[in-house]
């Protein structure tokens, strides 16, 4: 008889670690399910802070009043070519695959 209750208790015992193991990539795989419904711009935005030193070098190097694009816009266009010229500069390390 003894062995049959030492039996049933491995059985609980094991039945209930698969179970809440099953519950956890359940609801692991829920939230990525969620995650993936609620995707927004906030999550390929980037902000970061601008210094009035780097802001003066545009107006006097690259912001030309007869541009029929406003200021704005040609500030967005050249933080765009700064960031691209400052991201092709860097090495590559491999994390897009081999380099062609």
């Amino acid at each position: 008889m003894g062995l049959f209750f030492a039996s049933t208790g491995v059985f609980i015992y094991f039945f209930v670690i698969v179970f809440i193991d099953f519950i956890r990539a359940r609801e692991l795989n829920q939230f990525v399910d969620f995650d993936v419904k609620t995707i927004s711009a906030g999550d390929y935005s980037v902000e970061f802070d601008i210094n009035n030193k780097s802001y003066e070098k545009f107006k006097q190097e690259y912001f030309l009043d007869t541009n029929p694009m406003s200021e704005m816009a040609q500030f967005k266009q050249y933080v765009q070519s700064e960031l691209e010229d400052r991201l092709n500069e860097m090495e590559n390390l491999g994390l897009d695959g081999p380099e062609d």
